[in-house]
């Protein structure tokens, strides 16, 4: 739209360049000298303009790399045969995204040079993770602790990550929550807490404070009714298990900003422990882990908990065997 606009209004400086070219052509001594070179120049400005704006963010890029599968070894960057390959990127998802136009970074950089994609200097971040994601969808996906994971570096830091938890278990415990909602005036409704050996160290249904009834949509994910609950203890009854099974541990969580989130908030509403550990998103490491590139946010997609049967203890039990499996210890 702002491309055509701009060209509709060079139409008016393109016709009194003309006019006055000739005008000079045929009188050089009737002064429209001047006006000629100034519509001449406002006239190649405009079109400037509206050639650039046409490359920007409403525009595609058409990129040319080197590397293809030849099928033989999805895994790895020996999998796959040099041959030019010419992609086209459609780089409109990239409106409104304050990072996108932030210079290539050195990551990105080095990534697409292996790839031996050209001109990447004048890319912005937000391209090159559009043309990034774009190459390893070429390629079927980077596939779960391959070496065609966009930053290798990444999915080392998850895999040490997960080695170091289970290799220092008496500091760490894994932790889940099921609650009313999503909302900062939800609660939580069941806890769950288990060792890194997948001892269950705490699992309780909660009664809610300020709830009289479970939404309907909150139990059709979990299962639990205020039936359930109503013989329960509530949240500052558990005050003393809380402190017992949570002291001086970090928690490992799935998703670690929203249960820390409903944790904290239920304390509030209902008073009982306040747990002030530091947590660590087991969600985040695995993303990482992946290498699933997210390029409308700019950074790596998520993904829900495998394994996950929507009761806080069996959650618990899901987020370790993920992380056994970052750190090779189960396929």
């Amino acid at each position: 739209m702002k491309k055509t606009l701009l060209y509709i209004l060079s139409i008016p400086f393109l016709l009194i360049a003309i006019i006055t070219s000739i005008t000079c052509l045929v009188d050089p001594n009737n002064g429209t000298l001047t006006l000629s070179i100034i519509s001449w120049g406002f006239f190649i400005v405009i079109i400037y303009k509206g050639k650039k704006s046409g490359n920007s963010k409403n525009s595609h890029i058409t990129i040319e790399t080197s590397y293809i599968h030849n099928g033989e070894n999805e895994s790895s960057l020996e999998g796959m045969k040099a041959q030019k390959i010419l992609k086209i990127i459609d780089t409109s998802s990239l409106n409104s995204k304050p990072w996108h136009k932030d210079p290539v970074s050195k990551k990105q950089k080095d990534l697409l040079e292996d790839f031996e994609v050209k001109n990447i200097s004048n890319l912005t971040k937000g391209e090159a993770s559009l043309i990034i994601s774009a190459i390893f969808d070429e390629n079927n996906n980077p596939q779960q602790g391959s070496s065609s994971h966009p930053n290798p570096e990444d999915q080392k830091n998850s895999i040490n990550w997960a080695n170091k938890v289970l290799s220092d278990k008496n500091k760490y415990v894994i932790l889940d929550t099921e609650t009313t909602g999503l909302g900062k005036k939800d609660e939580v409704i069941q806890i769950g807490i288990i060792d890194m050996d997948g001892k269950t160290l705490l699992t309780q249904n909660i009664k809610p404070t300020h709830h009289t009834s479970i939404p309907k949509e909150a139990s059709q994910v979990h299962g639990l009714t205020m039936k359930d609950l109503k013989k329960c203890p509530t949240f500052d009854q558990l005050e003393e298990k809380l402190e017992t099974v949570l002291n001086g541990k970090v928690i490992i969580a799935y998703n670690s900003k929203f249960d820390k989130r409903l944790c904290i908030q239920t304390q509030k509403i209902c008073g009982g422990y306040q747990i002030k550990n530091k947590w660590s998103c087991a969600m985040l490491e695995y993303a990482k882990f992946i290498g699933e590139l997210n390029s409308s946010k700019g950074n790596y997609k998520w993904h829900k908990l495998e394994g996950g049967d929507h009761s806080a203890t069996g959650d618990c039990i899901a987020t370790l065997n993920v992380i056994k499996k970052m750190a090779g210890q189960i396929q």
